[in-house]
């Protein structure tokens, strides 16, 4: 009974999604306006290329409304266009404002793909000029908006390829991204960052994710069953046998899992960070240095050592999923300490010892490995936060930024270990009752990101950093640093509206 009500509600979508590129161009015929008519067609044209059955619900509220009543061409014309760029829940009557939100959307592609701010900043003077340009349309676009950069030309089934320089100083890092073979650019997806062992390469890792290729050139392993985006970034240097805890590691992962972002539909609520022996090492160091971006942690045969031993505080919202062999002896009493304080502090984490086994890569894991990741989800935005920073560029948390924090607190990789009586910088950062945040850090320079979904927009805002208020006022939306966030910081979910700064000029998506 459950396959045949489910097989009828999908028969009941792909009629639905057949019947509504006709309807939508017999509404347009009845325009009185030739302009706004020859808009209309090209919007419904776009429509009809891209309609799919993870879109046909954007239209939920336009076939509700026009369903047996006589709402005027222009009015229904409207609800269907802002449901297409939008969501049903955007689905506004007017159609005026609805083919500028598509001029909107149209700039901001180009905008999000710019580097030249010259070219920019007129982007920007021609959105100005928009009626429907302001954070919330702008916020609701980005969300809905297929990614703003091409993904390139396949290397293989569904295999894309490309690299980035994160560093000036560092070649360029050349990253593996495997789809699952019903992408739609237009539907989110589930992702993992998968880094490579010593010796191995992330060809490996989309392997071991998403299987070996079959006779047709298509994966049929489990990331390929689940929907889920594998990202490998090629983040060792050759024959690197022990991961360095450096900023070029760091920035390497980050670049890629930005410029992923860029290329492909990905739900940033849903990433992971993964890997397996010296690529677990990195993996763990990196989420807790980062801890804001993931939904989750899968270590296999892992290795505590250095920074993660001094920052598992930063792991308390961040679940955790890790795998190796009771015969793997030396890396179990590296991990004890860090193990005890997870499980002792009752953190969100799962252990898994295969008896018997030693230092392997537990393929068989990877069922429940799916399962777990089906029901984590990250939360971007908690009212309260506390960090523990040993590196200068392990500054960004959640919605708050710091730049030069205390001296004494840093500790690069090759001053290592800490000497007597070292302590690292405490983070600190709440939301409070009234519409006020307070961060203390000890920091040359605070910056805190502010978005709808933290604060009220509406309402007066205090902001406190380290003792001294920083703001008071009724915070406004600043739409050159959304549009900035949006592409450096490439999470089109959850954008930063505002900018509070201790210095002059705020820099968005600085991580």
């Amino acid at each position: 009974e459950q396959v045949r009500e489910r097989r009828d509600r999908y028969r009941d979508r792909i009629a639905a999604a057949r019947s509504l590129s006709s309807r939508l161009k017999e509404l347009a015929s009845e325009l009185d306006d030739s302009a706004d008519r020859e808009a209309a067609l090209a919007v419904i044209d776009e429509i009809t290329a891209r309609l799919s059955f993870g879109t046909v619900d954007r239209f939920a509220t336009f076939q509700r409304m026009t369903d047996g009543s006589e709402i005027p061409a222009d009015r229904a014309m409207a609800m269907a266009i802002n449901g297409w760029l939008g969501g049903a829940a955007s689905a506004d009557d007017n159609l005026k404002l609805a083919l500028s939100a598509v001029r909107v959307r149209d700039r901001m592609q180009t905008f999000l793909t710019t580097d030249d701010e010259a070219k920019r900043r007129d982007l920007f003077d021609a959105l100005t000029q928009e009626e429907a340009f302001d954070a919330a349309t702008v916020s609701t676009i980005a969300r809905m908006m297929p990614p703003p950069q091409p993904a390139g030309e396949p290397i293989g089934e569904g295999l894309y390829a490309f690299e980035v320089t994160p560093l000036e100083d560092r070649a360029p890092v050349r990253c593996l991204v495997q789809l699952p073979p019903e992408y739609d650019p237009l539907r989110p997806y589930p992702v993992v960052v998968s880094l490579h062992a010593a010796w191995t390469t992330p060809e490996q890792q989309i392997d071991w994710w998403a299987g070996m290729p079959g006779p047709s050139g298509t994966r049929l392993g489990q990331a390929t069953r689940h929907g889920v985006i594998v990202v490998a970034p090629q983040w060792a240097r050759p024959k690197q046998a022990t991961y360095g805890f450096t900023a070029s590691e760091h920035a390497g992962v980050l670049a890629c899992l930005r410029e992923a972002c860029r290329r492909f539909a990905i739900d940033t609520d849903r990433v992971f960070l993964s890997g397996h022996s010296m690529g677990a090492d990195a993996a763990w160091d990196m989420a807790l240095a980062h801890p804001d971006l993931w939904a989750g942690l899968v270590l296999i045969a892992p290795t505590s050592d250095r920074y993660v031993q001094h920052y598992w505080e930063n792991g308390r919202t961040l679940p955790m999923y890790v795998v190796g062999g009771e015969l793997d002896v030396g890396r179990l009493d590296a991990n004890t300490m860090d193990f005890d304080r997870y499980l002792r502090k009752s953190f969100d984490m799962t252990y898994v010892e295969y008896l018997g086994r030693g230092h392997e890569n537990f393929s068989d894991e990877i069922l429940r490995l799916m399962d777990w990741m089906g029901r984590q989800q990250r939360n971007f935005f908690p009212k309260e936060f506390e960090a523990v920073s040993m590196r200068p560029w392990d500054r960004f948390y959640w919605w708050a930024e710091f730049e030069g924090l205390p001296p004494r607190t840093m500790l690069l990789p090759a001053q290592w270990p800490p000497g007597s009586g070292y302590r690292s910088a405490t983070i600190e950062a709440r939301l409070t009752p009234g519409n006020t945040i307070s961060v203390r850090s000890g920091s040359a320079r605070t910056v805190v990101w502010l978005s709808p979904e933290l604060i009220d927009f509406t309402k007066s805002l205090t902001v406190t950093i380290d003792g001294q208020r920083a703001f008071r006022g009724v915070p406004q939306p600043d739409l050159w640093t959304l549009l900035e966030d949006l592409r450096l910081r490439a999470d089109r979910r959850h954008p930063f509206w505002q900018a509070i700064d201790t210095a002059a000029e705020p820099t968005p998506g600085r991580r």
